[in-house]
C-alpha cells in the first residue's frame, strides 16, 4: 500500500479499476484491489485444515480445566495467549486428525505413573495407579490434596447427527495426596457426558494427576497418561 505525500486529489476514497483508494487521518492511501482468494480443496489441504480444527478443539477442552491453564500460564511463554500455545503444541501431535501418545495436556513431562487401571464405562472414568513415591519430588509440607483431570477425545460416533469428533473436558473431585499410598480416582459422568461416552465407538483418552496446595492452586502434575479404547 502506497501513500500520498501531496494531497493534490483531496479526501479520496473508493475504487478505480483495479486501485483501491482509501483515508486515515488526513492521509490518502493507495493500493492494488485484493485477488479473490479460492480455498484449497485438494485432500492434503482439506487434511491440514481438519487437523487444525481438531487442535483447536482440543486446546479449547484443555483450556476450559481451569488447573490445566493456570499451569500453562506459570511454566510457558511467549507473545500468543496460553490458548495459542496449546494449539501449537496439540497441533504437531495430532495422528490422523485425533490425539496421539505424543500428545499431552501439560507443558512438559512431570512426575511418573504407573498405572494399574484405566477404567472407561458409560458412567465413569477410573483411574488407578501405584503408589506416587516420596522419590517424585512432590513436597507434601506444600502439597496437600490431588485431582484427575483428563480430556476424552470421542469419534467414530454410532449416529451420523452428532459431529465427527468430540472433546470432552473432566476434573475430578479433589482427594488427600498420600505418597505412599495407590491412587484410586474417579470422575463420575453427568447425564449429557453419559449420553457423548454410549454414542461414540472410539475414544482417547488422555489423563493425569494435578497437587494442590492448601490455598487450592496447582503446583506439580503428573506424566500425562494415554490410552485408546
Amino acid at each position: 500500500m502506497a501513500k500520498l505525500k501531496k494531497q493534490v486529489l483531496g479526501k479520496v476514497s473508493g475504487a478505480v479499476g483495479d486501485i483501491v483508494f482509501r483515508n486515515r487521518y488526513e492521509n490518502n492511501y493507495i493500493s492494488l484491489r485484493p485477488i479473490r482468494f479460492n480455498t484449497p480443496m485438494d485432500d492434503r489441504a482439506i487434511a491440514r485444515r481438519d487437523r487444525f480444527k481438531s487442535a483447536i478443539q482440543l486446546a479449547s477442552a484443555m483450556n476450559s480445566i481451569i488447573p490445566i491453564k493456570q499451569l500453562w500460564n506459570k511454566l510457558t511463554s511467549g507473545n500468543n495467549t496460553v490458548y495459542n500455545r496449546m494449539v501449537k503444541y496439540e497441533y504437531s501431535a495430532l495422528v490422523n486428525q485425533l490425539p496421539s501418545e505424543n500428545s499431552g495436556l501439560f507443558p512438559g513431562r512431570g512426575f511418573a505413573l504407573t498405572v494399574q487401571t484405566i477404567e472407561l464405562n458409560q458412567n465413569q472414568l477410573r483411574i488407578v495407579t501405584d503408589a506416587i513415591g516420596t522419590d517424585s519430588g512432590i513436597d507434601t509440607q506444600t502439597e496437600k490434596t490431588l485431582r484427575l483431570v483428563s480430556v476424552i477425545a470421542l469419534s467414530s460416533p454410532a449416529n451420523s447427527v452428532y459431529p465427527g469428533v468430540v472433546y470432552l473436558p473432566l476434573i475430578s473431585a479433589s482427594q488427600n495426596l498420600v505418597l505412599t499410598d495407590p491412587v484410586d480416582i474417579t470422575v463420575t459422568f453427568n447425564p449429557a457426558e453419559k449420553e457423548l461416552i454410549t454414542v461414540y465407538n472410539q475414544k482417547r483418552i488422555l489423563a493425569g494427576l494435578i497437587t494442590f496446595n492448601i490455598e487450592l492452586q496447582p503446583v506439580s502434575f503428573s506424566d500425562t497418561l494415554y490410552q485408546l479404547q
